[in-house]
């Protein structure tokens, strides 16, 4: 069976009490590229979807307020969740966002096995990484495209006692809005009451595995500007338009795009602290410098 959001239930209508205190709450979606995260995203918080693929560059924070009817009554919620990317070897960006959660929904494509799978050998050892125990909802997306419902629901509910979650999880549809705010709402109250952070469990993994240098490099320099900005929560907004103007496949980067991703993200540094952008763009282009000469980086 789902996991059933019981008493919980959420009010989109906000309704702002000056006298109430407002929760603001950190939860981060976890998966594979391509699984759906940023369209979960899009529905929960615009009630919207769209086909076409953009793979998410960094990690994109999206606030939505609710109101989350707990055990001790209704509370207002300003949910802030990041999408995170999804290729491996962003690890600089994903320990960035994780320090600050207070929840995760570990995601995957009920059509792929493999992500599923990647849950297990490179999702949870990455929380455990970075010793993250927070409240965790897992979802099957894509369950539109899923040609035998029930299979795909023994999958989630095997997974999840494999995994060491006990209360199961949720079959979403990001197209169809199935359940999608089921998973949210859920999580939401969870970090609210304070449930147990479940001890979950990994299958033998590599997230250290070998990750192309050009996509070190990124990482590295993402990280080093949110850094130097003041938190991925401020910076990622520039991260995100700078690396379009660029150019920039976060899947797949080569050198000549990474160099103008270093360049437009000194054009900022230089709006905002000239003395040391010079120095701060020269160590980032030395780090590609050296993973496009095959040096470590």
């Amino acid at each position: 069976m789902e996991r059933s959001i019981g008493h919980l239930r959420a009010r989109f209508k906000y309704r702002s009490d000056p006298f109430k205190t407002v929760h603001k709450l950190a939860a981060a979606l976890l998966g594979d590229a391509a699984v759906g995260k940023t369209s979960l995203v899009r529905r929960f918080m615009l009630d919207q979807f769209s086909d076409g693929y953009l793979a998410t560059v960094g990690a994109k924070p999206m606030k939505k307020n609710l109101e989350v009817q707990a055990q001790a009554g209704p509370e207002n919620v300003q949910l802030l969740i990041w999408d995170v990317v999804g290729q491996r070897g962003y690890h600089g960006v994903q320990d960035r966002v994780l320090k600050g959660i207070q929840g995760v929904v570990l995601g995957y494509d009920v059509t792929r096995d493999a992500t599923r799978e990647s849950l297990r050998t490179y999702w949870i050892p990455r929380m455990k990484e970075a010793d993250l125990h927070v409240p965790v909802v897992i979802v099957g997306n894509k369950l539109d495209l899923s040609s035998d419902r029930w299979a795909a629901l023994e999958e989630l509910k095997s997974f999840a006692r494999q995994a060491g979650l006990s209360g199961g999880g949720f079959l979403t549809s990001a197209k169809t809005g199935e359940r999608v705010e089921d998973a949210f709402v859920l999580l939401a109250g969870e970090i609210l009451g304070g449930a147990v952070p479940p001890s979950l469990v990994a299958n033998d993994g590599r997230t250290t595995m070998e990750v192309d240098p050009m996509v070190s490099v990124v990482d590295r320099v993402i990280t080093d500007f949110c850094d130097e900005f003041g938190g991925p929560e401020r910076a990622m907004v520039h991260v995100q338009r700078e690396a379009a103007r660029a150019g920039l496949d976060i899947n797949a980067p080569d050198w000549q795009a990474v160099r103008h991703f270093i360049e437009n993200l000194n054009d900022i540094d230089r709006g905002l602290r000239a003395a040391k952008a010079t120095d701060t763009q020269a160590r980032r282009l030395q780090w590609l410098w050296e993973a496009a000469n095959g040096s470590p980086v």
